[in-house]
């Protein structure tokens, strides 16, 4: 039994690519939609960069336990059957710094997360940019470790812990925002400025519903950070009672299609 418990965990790590492979990979991967990633490495670190829309393949990496891949790409699809729309093998960092990772709605029993690394010790960070999934987590991650130290998280749910699966860290009270959208409560239509059906990390949060450049969704500010999230199929009646001044994401996914820019989730 000892033997058999060995033999698992060196599947489970000794197969992982290093940063050479990995911004290969990256760059060959056939997404299934329109746009294109790019990869440069930099001594043990793989910095992604991009534009892709419409995906409809899961992008798995094999990280490394000296790796880290540090995404800054704008990435949006709708991928199915569970796995998530990223899936991270090995033991070694995923960390989202900037752009839009999008899980879109696929209608499935089994959601998809956006990012999915069960089973796994990988080190998740997210210190900037927007994970979204419309379905399922925003990160599905039971084994390794995730730390928020920046960003937006945000996944539809009846609880913020509906946006992160498994053991997460927020270092600083002001430095990240977690909001999930009670979906299930079937309201569609809502007032500018109120907060109804909006769930948020940390308590301190502003996150209200508003309109953005024609788009309905709802805005969060926490200190210095402001994002705005378009949801699709809600109406905000009223006028916003405030300035928008910044966001992390201004046009709403179906615009990111049609000027072909690009901005998941076991629910165990």
């Amino acid at each position: 039994m000892i033997l058999l418990a060995f033999i698992g965990l060196s599947m489970n790590v000794a197969y992982a690519d290093d940063v050479n492979t990995l911004k290969t990979k990256i760059e060959a991967f056939n997404h299934g939609g329109t746009g294109t990633l790019s990869a440069s490495v930099s001594g043990n670190t793989v910095t992604v960069t991009g534009n892709v829309s419409g995906a409809t393949k899961h992008l798995s990496l094999k990280i490394d336990a000296a790796v880290t891949v540090l995404w800054k790409a704008t990435y949006e699809g709708s991928t199915s059957n569970g796995n998530g729309m990223f899936n991270l093998y090995g033991s070694g960092t995923f960390e989202v710094a900037g752009g839009i990772i999008t899980q879109n709605e696929n209608g499935e029993i089994n959601p998809t997360p956006a990012i999915s690394a069960s089973d796994y010790p990988i080190t998740i960070k997210v210190s900037g940019g927007m994970i979204r999934a419309e379905e399922g987590y925003a990160i599905h991650n039971t084994t390794g470790t995730v730390t928020i130290s920046g960003g937006i998280g945000f996944a539809y749910g009846t609880a913020v812990t509906d946006v992160i699966n498994g053991p997460f860290t927020v270092p600083s009270v002001n430095s990240a925002v977690l909001v999930a959208w009670n979906k299930a409560a079937g309201n569609t239509t809502y007032t500018a400025g109120t907060s109804d059906d909006i769930l948020v990390i940390p308590t301190t949060i502003t996150a209200v519903w508003a309109n953005q450049e024609g788009n309905a969704g709802i805005l969060g500010t926490l200190g210095s950070i402001t994002g705005f999230i378009p949801i699709e199929g809600v109406t905000i009646t009223g006028l916003n009672t405030f300035t928008i001044t910044a966001s992390v994401e201004k046009k709403h996914k179906k615009q990111h299609r049609e000027h072909g820019e690009n901005t998941e989730n076991h629910r165990g």
